[in-house]
């Protein structure tokens, strides 16, 4: 299955946008007592007085928090290791769509909007925008000390300064590859999801782009997110309930994970990230978070109220996904 940025943004077009207005400098305090606890799950969080708001990403933030994208109601929200939230609007254009999340080099978070900027919002609730054009879909921060993104409708990635200076690669990627997820690997370059023609590829810091096919054997893969593994490779999420690994040289071994209910969002697997535990855990549409081992062992399945989006280790050694379906985030026990 081929998928393309519009496709993305008609789904998010037809959800729908919820803007609540903020007061002030945009800080929203939003509830902070606990949802009550799932199986496997230590505590879920609502994260918005809002409704249709769709926390996308999270990211660990340099301050000990939890940043998480909310899609829909243009805000990012903060979130403490004990579920008190803080929501900011200030600075984020109107339909904007923040979407991926990352923690920069210079001590602030950076966020891609789909509108065609790249974001910062400083630990106290500044927000600085860059327009860039394009789609903006991933982010990460990269070995050289800038940030570097995808634009899934211009199929490229691009880095960004901390000062703002944007440089654009193009050269490499296959006509249709739609970029979404980036990730700086172990061995020092990004490594790119290309949900659109099933390949991961390769990016050096000098913008070198080097495509590796996913087996034929298992044609639709259209891998999304990605995100360095515990064991020197890196791990990606696809469709037909499977996640799969690739070597720093390219070899890529794929794992299929049960338990899935496929959604309108067209993807079976989702959010991933590498636990305190140093396992793999993988977020679900359906309701559902598994954890596999480095060697491809799928050893517990946890059911949550949502589709998993979003995921990142947590400074409090607890793995937070996002629940695009629901104002909140959940926080697990690894150990």
């Amino acid at each position: 299955m081929w998928v393309t940025a519009m496709k993305v943004r008609r789904v998010i077009a037809a959800v729908g946008a919820a803007v609540m207005a903020a007061t002030g400098c945009g800080a929203v305090r939003a509830a902070t007592t606990p949802v009550a606890d799932r199986a496997g799950v230590t505590r879920s969080y609502n994260i918005s007085t809002g409704t249709q708001v769709h926390p996308h990403t999270l990211s660990a933030g340099p301050d000990g928090n939890i940043w998480v994208t909310e899609q829909t109601a243009d805000r990012i929200a903060k979130v403490t290791p004990a579920g008190r939230t803080t929501e900011y609007s200030s600075g984020i254009s109107k339909h904007a769509q923040p979407n991926d999340i990352t923690t920069g080099p210079d001590g602030k978070l950076w966020f891609t909007e789909l509108l065609g900027n790249i974001a910062t919002i400083s630990t106290s609730g500044k927000v600085t925008e860059f327009h860039v054009g394009g789609t903006p879909w991933g982010i990460t921060s990269g070995p050289d000390g800038n940030l570097w993104f995808t634009d899934s409708a211009r199929n490229l990635v691009g880095r960004i300064t901390p000062t703002g200076k944007v440089t654009y690669y193009h050269s490499g990627f296959s006509l249709d590859a739609s970029p979404f997820g980036i990730a700086t690997g172990h061995d020092g370059n990004l490594w790119v999801a290309e949900a659109g023609r099933d390949r991961i590829a390769k990016v050096t810091p000098h913008g070198v782009v080097t495509e590796y096919p996913i087996p034929p054997a298992n044609p639709g893969g259209s891998p999304m997110l990605i995100t360095a593994g515990p064991d020197g490779n890196v791990w990606f999420t696809e469709n037909a309930n499977r996640i799969g690994r690739i070597t720093p040289r390219g070899s890529i071994t794929q794992i299929t994970v049960a338990h899935v209910s496929p959604t309108t969002m067209g993807y079976s697997t989702y959010g991933i990230a590498t636990g305190a535990d140093l396992n793999i855990w993988v977020g679900m549409n359906g309701g559902t978070i598994a954890r596999v081992t480095e060697r491809g062992v799928v050893t517990d399945f946890l059911g949550v109220s949502g589709q998993a989006v979003g995921m990142t280790a947590g400074p409090d050694g607890h793995v937070w996904v996002a629940l695009w379906d629901a104002p909140r985030v959940v926080k697990i026990g690894v150990r």
